[in-house]
């Protein structure tokens, strides 16, 4: 442990319903050892609900701001704690693992919880490991079982949050079923469903939907064009350049207006770096002018991929893949 703390002052002060959880400790939370889990799963089951829920509260705080904590093994034991929020808290720690021994877990909670917050979290958490799958990660009985379970979510449940979580998570899966989920969301007069099919749209890998992400950018509705403008970022579509800058003039919604330079970044293209460089001089605001920087920087990276695939072009290659 460093900073010279013990595991048994963590402990203590865990079970010090009086104070409030130091964040600082909830490092000290991160990576345990078997001892460790059996001394932190004795003390947390002498906890009142309240404590318990304040400090999962903190560890997810603290998990979406520090990308070398890791909470598996813990947030498996919190899973089955008796209590709903205590349970969703747990799913969102293992929100960006890529342990596959953690699948089973979530699927047990989407499949098993009477609940639907923490079901929820578990199908959002499964994304990953369906992107897992399509890239070939995974067992193949395994994928099967995920997308299987999310399908069934998707059938099953009255609950919209959770079908709409279904969809995005699925994204990723290029099947017809799947295609099929997305279409009808997209048909859906409630701006979420369309928002959640334009998510799962831009995660397809799949080109097909351009039409429907790029009629999505005139939205009325913030969350349709803010789902829009990061579904053109992940396809990289570079037909949305100039229907982004575009937009840029009339925004103003501030999540809209930056998610379509962070787009840019993406898609590169003639002009781009000119256009973010100038925007960048014009801007008072010390976040944003950050946050320009930021997209810049990806856009580096953005052009040396560009750079590299054309040099890696074989025109004399086959719609096959192989040399004629």
């Amino acid at each position: 442990m460093s900073d010279n703390i013990s595991f048994a002052a963590v402990l203590a002060a865990l079970s010090d319903d009086t104070t409030a959880f130091p964040a600082k400790y909830a490092r000290h939370l991160s990576d345990l050892g078997p001892s460790e889990l059996a001394g932190f799963q004795k003390t947390w089951g002498s906890l009142p609900v309240a404590r318990r829920r304040r400090v999962v509260h903190l560890l997810v705080q603290q998990f979406q701001k520090d990308d070398l904590l890791s909470y598996d093994e813990l947030a498996a034991i919190l899973m089955n704690d008796p209590d709903v929020d205590v349970r969703a808290g747990a799913v969102q720690l293992v929100s960006e693992t890529q342990n596959v021994h953690m699948a089973p877990r979530l699927l047990d909670v989407l499949n098993l919880d009477t609940e639907d917050a923490p079901r929820i979290a578990a199908a959002q958490s499964l994304a990953q490991f369906v992107e897992m799958g399509e890239l070939e990660e995974l067992p193949a009985g395994l994928y099967q079982e995920i997308r299987d379970s999310l399908m069934r979510a998707s059938a099953t449940s009255n609950n919209a949050a959770l079908q709409r979580t279904v969809i995005e998570s699925l994204g990723f899966a290029n099947r017809p079923d799947v295609e099929v989920l997305l279409e009808n969301a997209y048909r859906h007069h409630d701006p979420a469903w369309i928002a959640s099919a334009l998510v799962g749209m831009g995660r397809s890998a799949n080109s097909r939907w351009q039409g429907e992400i790029i009629e999505s950018l005139a939205s009325l509705n913030p969350a349709v064009r803010l789902a829009a403008v990061n579904a053109t970022s992940e396809l990289r579509l570079a037909t949305a350049r100039e229907i982004l800058i575009n937009m840029m003039e009339e925004e103003d919604d501030e999540d809209v207006f930056r998610a379509i330079i962070w787009s840019l970044s993406c898609i590169g293209g003639e002009d781009t770096r000119t256009y973010l460089e100038t925007l960048a001089d014009q801007t008072e605001d010390d976040d944003l002018l950050e946050y320009i920087e930021e997209a810049l920087a990806n856009l580096a990276f953005t052009e040396d991929l560009d750079a590299f695939e054309m040099l890696s072009f074989d025109p004399e290659e086959d719609e096959n893949g192989k040399n004629g």
